[in-house]
């Protein structure tokens, strides 16, 4: 179940996360947001929006429970980078 916050936050960088998600996106964030989550591969080709499949779980999480923490790590300082300023630009629109 995601929140109005999560999908008004993803709304605001023009992703419509109730709608317009691809298969593989859709079938990793609903894995990830059941009751007991499993855990989940995505493995599909350069620019596929496989951050999607985890931004979406985390920013919920994370306005859900102000308690709640997210440990992203990555190979290198330049995906960082962009993965950060997109998390920023998503969380500004929360």
């Amino acid at each position: 179940p995601l929140s109005a916050a999560t999908v008004a936050a993803f709304a605001s960088v023009g992703l419509d996360i109730k709608r317009r998600l691809f298969s593989h996106q859709a079938r990793a964030v609903s894995t990830l947001l059941r009751p007991n989550p499993a855990h989940v591969v995505v493995s599909t080709g350069t620019a596929s929006g496989k951050s999607v499949c985890y931004n979406i779980p985390v920013v919920n999480t994370l306005l859900d429970d102000p308690r709640a923490t997210a440990l992203y790590i990555f190979p290198t300082k330049a995906l960082a980078r962009d993965q950060l300023r997109a998390l920023r630009g998503i969380l500004a629109g929360a």
